[in-house]
């Protein structure tokens, strides 16, 4: 046992393990670091994303609903502007989901989206 510390001490290797020991530790941690920024930064996206469309939505909304009561008020029967919006909802529904398929929708999000993920690795790579 005393043999290999001594042989250790005299090629160096015990400072050598140090070094790599500390070298493994502060990749570790910056890559922590790393991690926690890129969670921080993809929620606030996220949380920011969702606030946005909420706001989308409830203009939508309101203005569907004006539009339906303009609608109606002209026709002189309510109702009638409510399911003239409310078809032309499901008009603009359906030919989303018959042209989903048709032109691979899904690749190509997937695709834009791979694209800026490897743009974003490209700019903020190892600095």
């Amino acid at each position: 046992m005393a043999l290999s510390k001594g042989i250790l001490k005299f090629f160096k290797f015990d400072n050598l393990m140090e070094g790599v020991s500390g070298y493994i530790e502060t990749r570790l941690d910056l890559f922590k670091i790393e991690a926690r920024e890129e969670l921080a930064e993809i929620l606030t996206k996220a949380i920011v994303g969702a606030v946005l469309f909420l706001l989308f939505c409830f203009g939508l909304l309101f203005i569907s609903a004006a539009l339906a009561l303009f609608i109606g008020h002209a026709l002189n029967k309510l109702y009638l502007g409510f399911l003239i919006i409310g078809g032309f909802y499901m008009f603009v529904f359906a030919l989303i989901i018959l042209i989903k398929d048709k032109t691979d929708l899904k690749g190509r999000i997937y695709h834009y989206l791979e694209k800026k993920i490897k743009l974003k690795e490209k700019d903020g790579g190892d600095q």
